[in-house]
Order: structure tokens, then C-alpha cells, then sequence
């Protein structure tokens, strides 16, 4: 919903024309700052989503291009996780606002960018992560793409003071370290964040001098979600309990950021090799070297071969513990077979050349741990080495490796045989007393089915399904996904209720208006079924 706030005036003690120039200058500045120079050349984007700090931001810059002749290019990403009403309503605000700074002067073009419904889901279930991981995840591939689509020379995104205190906290309780726990950086590639330094309280004050509305993400009360419960619940404890602490926080953010960067300059002086798919380093090199190096090296490496996902600092603590202890029992093994001088008539040989792997740690045999992280797993290991790695059959080499697995079936299936509440992947199947079910979904309207029978399935697709239409024929539930322009991946995240009580056990419905596609609803004797946007088998 659109949202203005009424306060009557400002604490500054300047007037609303001052506080808006010199909220423009400070933006002038922090774009000058990160590089970006106003010129005939510049090419400058803005992603914005419809909120405040994203309509103060291309606010600002519309300002400033209009002053200097520049073109401003705008990108708003629907990502279709909210009901529509409110997800498109945001992307229309936008857009609408484009065309009057347009109108003004501004040479502003807007493009909205919608997500696939359902796509986000999916993203989510692929990598392992929660729906706001997978939103961000696609949300920066569109940012690159259009970057590259409108050869951008940077685009501004809309992170504030606050969004940076909010950040530096979360990843604290996340136990991060290094640059992460440094908060978001203000630089990205070609992103920028040039309202870094603007509180959200100045940004909301600039809005309202300007009489400028913005909306209000409905989510951003659910303090199910990790940055709500720290901004609506630990924020105002802190603001009431320790004056100060924001300065000292972010204080001490810069601090670690500095000391980080010195190290990550020392450890990229440290080059990985590459053999295939692998990364390798010798043992001995990586021994001598003091942990924050060593940690930076591995955390890079696994970046390196592709495994993006979050990278627990338990597994990394592992591997250079692993490390500390074969690099003593190398130690010990080269002394006995100094003694010997021959190594594998002495066993130093067995002892060098023992394999251990380790990947996030779950799965266990006995030379090999394994922890899947979505589709890909990576594993570190020691081995004795071999040509053509140049080195002698003495030596012992860290690798790190990435393995791709086949994609596993997404589909699922349970039989809900009593009342009560269920979760599943798309949402949750509730049973009442009076035998009403209802099928609800993370972000979509739920459907409710009256007098179903106990026990019956809520699945997956299986091969052969078919559904009753309104002529009383049966129809191929994949014809009826196609003729819906659902992506087959997307296919066996469909909820599909089957009856279990006939002796046909046939379909009831197919709840595809939880990823945003129409119902499949079928009307049987003696039974009511409704809710949702329905097909023709109603």
C-alpha cells in the first residue's frame, strides 16, 4: 500500500529546502566517492522496488541527472512470492513514478522484471535455502543481466545505515567472520549503495518534505525472518537501553573490515593450482602458514570450484585442523623413513599416503565424510601425490574438489489419515472436526475442500495421472500443465489431492494457484470442493 508519513515537522533545525539539497549532495557525494562521475558518458541504473529507501534513492538520482543531462535507467523485479495485488501493485508504483519524473524532465526508461511464478520456490528448494536467499539469489542474477542488457557504467541499490546495522547484527548471531561480519560493503562490481551513510529516518524525512509517497512491504512485520525479529525487536531494546551503539557497531565494523582486507591481501599472494576440476596447494605450504591465512585460502577455494552456499566456519576449522595433523604425521612419517631410508618397507609410506576427505560433514564412511549443500558437494582431501603434479611421491597436496550429483526427484507424497495439521513442501494441509481440509501455501490464498474422506493423498505427479473434465472425460494432467506454459522442472511441485476411500482412488484436484497457475477442482457426488481460480474440471 502506498504510505505517507504525518509528521508535522522535523527535528532538523534547517528548513525542508536545505535538508533536501543537502540530502542530494550527500548523495552526489557518495556516488563521487565510489567512482561514478556525472558526465555525457555515464550510464547510471537504479534498482527500486517501491519502498522508501529505494524511492528516496531514485528520487535523488532523477535530481541529479535531470541537473546534469545524464539518462537514468530503472529496473524494479517482481518476484511473485507475495499475492499479486501487492507484488504487481509495487511494480506499477514504480513504474508509474518513472513516467512522472519523466513527465518532469527526467530521461528515466523503467523495466520491470518478473520472476517466473513458482521460480523463487524452486530456487529455494534447489540451493537448499530459505525463500528470501533464493529472491536475493535471482533478484542480482536480473540486476547483471540488465547491467549487461543496457551497458550500464553502475547500478545504484537502495542499502541504508540502518540496513547495514540490521546486517552487521544478523551476521554476528550467524557467527560469521572477516569481511562478512564487516556488513555490506558499498561497492559490488558495477553496484553501488550511495545512501550507505543515510539513516532510515532521514530517508523518510526526505520523502515527506518532497511529498513523495512510497509503499510498504506487508512481510517486513513477519518476525519469523531473522533481519525483522532483529530490526522490530532487538533494535528498540538497544536504542532504549544503550545510547551509542550504532556508532560503536559500525565502528567496529570498519575496524574488522580493515584488519580483513590486510589479511585477504596477504592470502591472495597464495595461488591455488588447478588440476581438472580441482583445486590443489602443497601440504607443507599450507602448514607454515598462520590460521586467518589458512581459513581465508580454504574459504576461497571452495568458492572457487563453484559451491556459493553459505560455508559453515566448522568446516573450515576442520579442514586446517586436518591439516595441522597430517602435516605432524608427515613430519613423523619423513623421519622414519630417514631412519629406514627405505619409506614403504617402513610403513611411512601407508601413514604418508593415507586419503582423508572432508565435506561438511554428515554423511560418514570409512575414508570419505560427506554433507550435500543442494545439488553439489565439495571435499577436501590429502593424498599423497603423483605425476603429473610435479612434485615427489614423498609429497602430500590439499585438494579441493567440486562433484556434481544427478538431480534428485523434487516429488513428495503423504497420506493425511486423521485431523490435525501437516506441513509439506509447498505450505500446509489442515483436517477440521467437520472433515473440512484446507490446503494452504507459503504466499498464496488457500483452498478449501468440504467433507473429503479420511484417509486420502496429497502428492506429487506420478506417471499416467489423469483428471476428470467437465465433459466427463479423463484428461493427461501433463497436457493440462502444458496447455498452463508450466516449466516441466517446475511439474512435480504441483500438489495434487487423490482420493483414497473408492476403489478408483481418482483425483480430486491439482492446487497449482500455489505457484500462481489456475485450479484444477473436481465437483464429486455427495461432495463440495471449492476455493482458488478454477479450470474447466470443476
Amino acid at each position: 500500500m502506498k504510505k505517507s508519513s504525518e509528521r508535522s515537522s522535523s527535528k532538523e533545525s534547517f528548513s525542508e529546502r536545505s535538508f533536501i539539497e543537502k540530502f542530494d549532495g550527500r548523495v552526489e557525494a557518495a556516488l563521487s566517492k565510489l567512482g561514478v562521475k556525472f558526465s555525457p558518458q555515464l550510464r547510471l541504473g537504479a534498482a527500486v522496488s517501491g519502498g522508501a529507501d529505494s524511492i528516496a534513492l531514485l528520487s535523488s538520482l532523477a535530481a541529479l541527472c535531470r541537473k546534469n543531462g545524464v539518462p537514468l535507467f530503472v529496473i524494479t523485479v517482481n518476484h511473485r512470492i507475495r499475492p499479486d495485488g501487492e507484488s504487481e501493485g509495487d511494480a506499477k508504483f514504480v513504474a508509474d513514478y518513472c513516467k512522472e519524473l519523466r513527465n518532469g524532465g527526467c530521461a528515466v526508461e523503467c523495466f520491470v522484471y518478473n520472476i517466473p511464478y513458482g521460480r523463487v520456490d524452486m530456487c529455494a528448494a534447489e540451493r537448499g535455502g530459505g525463500t528470501e536467499e533464493a529472491a536475493r539469489y535471482l533478484r542480482y542474477e536480473a540486476f547483471d543481466s540488465f547491467i549487461k542488457d543496457k551497458d550500464l557504467s553502475f547500478l545504484c541499490l537502495a542499502h541504508n545505515k540502518n540496513d547495514n546495522l540490521e546486517t552487521i547484527l544478523m551476521r554476528f548471531f550467524q557467527g560469521s567472520s572477516g569481511t562478512a561480519a564487516a556488513g555490506i560493503k558499498s561497492q559490488r562490481d558495477k553496484c553501488v549503495r550511495p545512501l550507505l551513510e543515510i539513516s532510515r529516518r532521514e530517508i523518510e524525512d526526505y520523502l515527506n518534505f518532497r511529498k513523495i509517497p512510497w509503499r510498504t512491504d506487508s512481510t517486513n512485520s513477519d518476525n519469523s525472518y531473522l533481519r525483522n525479529r532483529i530490526r522490530n525487536v532487538l533494535v528498540p531494546v538497544l536504542d532504549e537501553t544503550f545510547p551509542g551503539w550504532q556508532g560503536a557497531v559500525l565502528n567496529g565494523a570498519e575496524k574488522t573490515e580493515q584488519d580483513s582486507s590486510l589479511l585477504d591481501s596477504f592470502s591472495a599472494k597464495l595461488k591455488w593450482k588447478r588440476y581438472g576440476e580441482s583445486l590443489f596447494m602443497p601440504l607443507d605450504e599450507l602448514a607454515v602458514l598462520p590460521e586467518s591465512i589458512r581459513r581465508r585460502l580454504i574459504f576461497s577455494a571452495v568458492n572457487e570450484i563453484g559451491c556459493n552456499e553459505r560455508v559453515p566456519y566448522s568446516f573450515i576449522q576442520r579442514c586446517s585442523d586436518m591439516i595441522n595433523r597430517h602435516s605432524k604425521e608427515h613430519d613423523a612419517a619423513a623421519g622414519d623413513a630417514e631412519k629406514t631410508g627405505e619409506m614403504g618397507k617402513s610403513g611411512a609410506a601407508e601413514k604418508l599416503g593415507a586419503a582423508e576427505k572432508i565435506a561438511f560433514g554428515v554423511r560418514r564412511t570409512k575414508k570419505l565424510e560427506e554433507c550435500r549443500i543442494s545439488s553439489v558437494k565439495a571435499c577436501i582431501r590429502l593424498v599423497k601425490t603423483k605425476p603429473p603434479f610435479d612434485a615427489s611421491l614423498s609429497d602430500v597436496m590439499l585438494f579441493i574438489e567440486k562433484q556434481t550429483e544427478p538431480k534428485t526427484h523434487k516429488g513428495f507424497f503423504a497420506i493425511i489419515k486423521e485431523k490435525g495439521r501437516y506441513e509439506l513442501p509447498f505450505g500446509t494441509v489442515s483436517v477440521a472436526d467437520d472433515g473440512t481440509a484446507a490446503l494452504c501455501g507459503h504466499s498464496a490464498n488457500s483452498l478449501i475442500l468440504k467433507n473429503i474422506s479420511l484417509p486420502f493423498c496429497v502428492r506429487s505427479r506420478q506417471p499416467g495421472d489423469a483428471v476428470l473434465s467437465a465433459d466427463k472425460t479423463m484428461k493427461d494432467l501433463n497436457d493440462i500443465f502444458s496447455s498452463w506454459k508450466i516449466e516441466e522442472e517446475m511439474r512435480d511441485l504441483i500438489p495434487i489431492v487423490q482420493r483414497l476411500d473408492t476403489d478408483d482412488q481418482e483425483i480430486v484436484c491439482v492446487y497449482a494457484s500455489v505457484y500462481g497457475f489456475p485450479d484444477w477442482i473436481v465437483k464429486q457426488e455427495n461432495e463440495s470442493l471449492s476455493g482458488g481460480v478454477c479450470a474447466s474440471g470443476r
